[in-house]
C-alpha cells in the first residue's frame, strides 16, 4: 500500500490529502470547508466595517 501524499492547509494547520486538496488566491494549500469559512468570515468583517462607516457618516452629517 502507497502512502497518501498530504499537504499541510494553511488556515488550519491539519494535513489534507493531495487528492482532496484545494488551493487558495495565493496558490497554497486548503481544505475546501477552510476556505469558505474563511471567505464567509473576511465578507462579515468586509460588512461590519461598511456598516460602522456609514453610521459615522450620519452622526457627523455626511449621510449620502
Amino acid at each position: 500500500m502507497t502512502p497518501q501524499r498530504t499537504l499541510t492547509c494553511w488556515i488550519c494547520h491539519n494535513q489534507v490529502p493531495i487528492n482532496e486538496c484545494k488551493f487558495d488566491e495565493f496558490g497554497k494549500p486548503v481544505h475546501e470547508k477552510c476556505s469558505l469559512e474563511r471567505v464567509a468570515l473576511l465578507n462579515e468583517a468586509k460588512a461590519t466595517v461598511l456598516q460602522a462607516q456609514r453610521s459615522e457618516k450620519v452622526k457627523s452629517g455626511q449621510a449620502a
